[in-house]
């Protein structure tokens, strides 16, 4: 079953040049000695604890590294890390029920807090069909707050349609009107595609901008058309 359905995603928020990261000039150069500080290592287990009486062979760990800040020589380039246009494609299909669904908010909610008002985010969910939840918002201060409240209202139930959810998140992308230089796509799932079971089948619906090679087809996609994937799995 694909949810091949076509939709209006031209609704992207605004790129805001105002607000773009300075360039470093070529000229500019880092100082050839720098101070190394330590870095900060987060940890946040899916359970915060466990009584002696309980046993767990393996459990879910979010991990946060942080980089020390700069030397007063190289903080003026701290802000200089290109704008990102990232789709978080989220399974909320009912295998997600319970601990898994509030775990996947948790890093989603991670992720957001994280991202600067010159990137832009967009929430996909996908369970037996897919569903765009925010188009490419900026994530200033109002829009974390509501791509937050958004994350926090989804919940778990139906099946896994994962081509579904990748076949929205690369409509999304081919849509906006404007771009920003960096484009990828977050994939949150906890197992396989159960609505498409046939994998060549799979590989020639998937769009051909997140598809490695065009399978069966003799086309390839250009390097500047190309949207790389990254998967966090759970369970």
């Amino acid at each position: 079953m694909y949810n091949s359905e076509l939709h209006n995603f031209n609704d992207d928020e605004p790129l805001s040049s105002s607000e773009a990261p300075p360039q470093p000039q070529q000229s500019e150069a880092l100082p050839m000695t720098v101070k190394v500080l330590p870095m900060t290592v987060k940890a946040l287990p899916e359970y915060p604890a466990l009584s002696k009486s309980d046993q767990s062979d393996s459990f879910a760990v979010l991990v946060s590294i942080r980089a020390p800040m700069l030397s007063p020589e190289t903080a003026d380039m701290a802000n200089t890390r290109a704008p990102l246009d990232l789709v978080a494609v989220l399974d909320v299909s009912g295998s997600m029920y319970g601990d898994k669904i509030a775990l996947l908010k948790q890093a989603v909610n991670f992720i957001i807090k994280n991202l600067g008002p010159t990137d832009r985010l967009s929430i996909i969910t996908f369970s037996t069909y897919s569903r765009r939840l925010t188009p490419l918002t900026r994530m200033t201060h109002s829009g974390q707050v509501d791509t937050l409240r958004a994350v926090g209202n989804i919940w778990a139930d139906g099946s896994t349609n994962i081509i579904a959810g990748l076949q929205t998140a690369v409509q999304v992308l081919d849509q906006r009107r404007q771009k920003n230089p960096v484009t990828s796509i977050l994939l949150l799932s906890d197992g396989e595609d159960t609505d498409n079971r046939d994998f060549m089948s799979c590989l020639n619906r998937l769009p051909q901008s997140i598809r490695s090679n065009a399978v069966g087809s003799g086309l390839n996609p250009t390097p500047s058309d190309k949207i790389p994937i990254y998967t966090f799995g759970f369970g």
